[in-house]
């Protein structure tokens, strides 16, 4: 079987394939996708039904049959089968309706507009199965591109219902379509060779920073490329989840996970299904890796996993252990000063940490090559830090947000305190409430026993309220006096040769002060503009790495911005 395929592929004939409908010099040819295999010849001269044609066209699953076209009626006839409110928009409909059985565009896009139960959903419903007959007739609007070439590769009519407004990413990918000017994440998903070329290219050898930078050179659209995350263009986690996606190998999942809302939250939680509850389908039309291919794939990416993520005894890396956090104290913090992007953390020789630009290193979109060490980027902008704190500014700056805290302290106490004194009247009410029984003689008895436990209870409970309440009022009447200019100067900092135990809390508390400033170093990092640094001494002339064939004694982009 593979020699006869080898045969068909490079030396058979070649021929174009179409889809319901095609064009053979001035005849357009009309598949009717019944089982006798019957095609409508439409000439100038009128139809006829053969079934001998030279044109070739495939049939997906969704291709249903048209009605088998009989002579005789008039196309009036229709019209009862719409609801229309004036003669011209039968017009507007029928025109469609011939435009859209022509075998390539521009096509036109019929668009229905009226009140809830006008009929819109069966006129769409009508209209579709007079022209490309399809299980699933109307559609929900397609929520990425993927979706959209998904559906434009098996079928002729895409139609969709319920719209309350378009996207621009989906606007303008109908409009392409429509005139017959596609769109460039479809070359992943009809023409195949971008993925294939991801395959292959991994299969050489190359890493998927690598794979991702030349697709950038090449200017490639990624996928989805209406997300935020992907408008910066390929990265090596995009090229990742490309070789892991199994659709590429034909096999399609459905409902491998349902997502549920956390009690109590706004937020929503994923939980991926057993494997008896996912629906998988495999349909051979629109496979693009063959199994050779992906299994070699998925082969490496075990491998290398293995490799960056165990030790020889089978332990997890200490970079890939579950649970660990980042112990660095300006991650997420500094980004470059060249394109703006995040700065990442890296390893590098003898064991040191190097900030360097992401969408450099990663993506291959960024110029600045240059990296700089997480310890001289501690230091300088931790000494930069004690500088402002203990400058005029700084302390004025420190004043302020403490007597802020304190505004803010003082209103959550009053708070506090009304909602006591409204707990503590409730109580009293109820105290009084069973004085007022006893007093009318009603506790006799077992009642008056019962009576008697709540009013102790009661009584306890005001006493605790009273006792609350005091303790706020005589805090909030003593003074608070905010901090001299002397004592803000004795404040512990940190520094480079102790830096905090608790990384996360500190580079939150880093991260809201002056947040979207830029920090300058004053001696190890003679910063200017955003943070484009001009490194004198020894020690950064060690510390900065430049790329190849690049000196390290001119303007350097290194930390970034905060």
């Amino acid at each position: 079987m593979g020699t006869l395929e080898g045969l068909a592929v490079h030396e058979g004939p070649r021929c174009g394939v179409h889809r319901r409908t095609a064009e053979a010099g001035n005849t357009i040819c009309i598949d009717l996708g019944n089982d006798a295999r019957e095609v409508v010849e439409v000439t100038s001269e009128g139809w006829r039904i053969v079934t001998e044609t030279p044109i070739k066209f495939v049939r997906p699953k969704t291709l249903h049959a048209l009605p088998r076209p009989v002579s005789g009626g008039t196309v009036d006839e229709l019209r009862t089968f719409f609801n229309l409110k004036e003669d011209f928009h039968f017009k507007l409909l029928v025109a469609w309706l011939i435009a859209a059985l022509r075998p390539h565009g521009p096509y036109p896009i019929l668009c229905l507009q009226a009140e809830h139960g006008a009929g819109k959903s069966t006129a769409t419903r009508f209209a579709r199965e007079l022209v490309d007959p399809n299980p699933s007739p109307i559609r929900s609007a397609p929520r990425e591109m993927r979706d959209l070439a998904i559906e434009c590769n098996s079928s002729h009519v895409l139609a969709y219902d319920n719209l309350g407004g378009l996207p621009v990413w989906l606007s303008d990918a109908l409009c392409r379509v429509s005139t017959g000017g596609g769109f460039a994440t479809r070359g992943l998903f009809t023409d195949d060779e971008e993925v294939i070329f991801d395959f292959a290219m991994y299969l050489d050898g190359n890493s998927l920073s690598a794979i991702a930078k030349k697709l950038n050179e090449d200017a490639v659209t990624p996928s989805r490329v209406h997300v935020e995350s992907r408008r910066t263009g390929w990265k090596d986690s995009t090229i990742r989840a490309v070789l892991h996606n199994e659709t590429y190998a034909g096999k399609w999942r459905y409902k491998s996970r349902e997502w549920r809302k956390l009690p109590g939250t706004n937020k929503r939680q994923p939980r991926y299904r057993t494997e008896n509850e996912v629906i998988t389908q495999e349909p051979p039309h629109l496979r693009i890796v063959d199994d050779e291919i992906w299994e070699a794939v998925q082969a490496r990416l075990r491998a290398v996993s293995a490799h960056y993520t165990k030790s020889k005894d089978g332990k997890p890396k200490v970079r890939s252990a579950p649970g660990r956090r980042t112990s660095y104290l300006f991650s997420s913090l500094l980004h470059c000063g060249a394109c703006g992007g995040k700065k990442i953390i890296g390893g590098g020789s003898g064991g040191a940490a190097y900030y360097r630009c992401e969408a450099s290193a990663k993506r291959g979109t960024c110029t600045n090559r240059l990296s700089v060490r997480e310890d001289v980027v501690r230091a300088s902008l931790l000494d930069e830090l004690r500088h402002r704190l203990a400058s005029s500014d700084g302390i004025a700056y420190a004043r302020k947000r403490i007597a802020e805290r304190l505004g803010e302290f003082e209103r959550e106490r009053d708070t506090e305190r009304r909602e006591k004194r409204a707990r503590l009247e409730k109580v009293e009410q109820r105290i009084h409430k069973l004085v007022d029984f006893i007093a009318e003689g009603h506790a006799i008895g077992a009642t008056a026993k019962s009576v008697a436990e709540q009013l102790g209870t009661l009584e306890r409970q005001a006493d605790a309220e009273r006792k609350a309440l005091a303790v706020l009022n005589s805090s909030s009447n003593a003074p608070v006096k905010l901090p001299p200019p002397d004592e803000m100067l004795s404040l512990p900092t940190w520094n480079a040769a102790s830096p905090p135990t608790s990384p996360e809390v500190a580079r939150s508390s880093v991260g809201s002060f002056e947040t979207g400033a830029s920090l300058c170093s004053r001696s190890r990092l003679p910063l200017r503009g955003p943070l484009r640094a001009a490194p004198d001494g020894a020690k950064m002339q060690t510390a900065l790495r430049g790329g190849p064939g690049r000196a390290i004694n001119s303007v350097l982009s290194c930390a970034g911005r905060i």
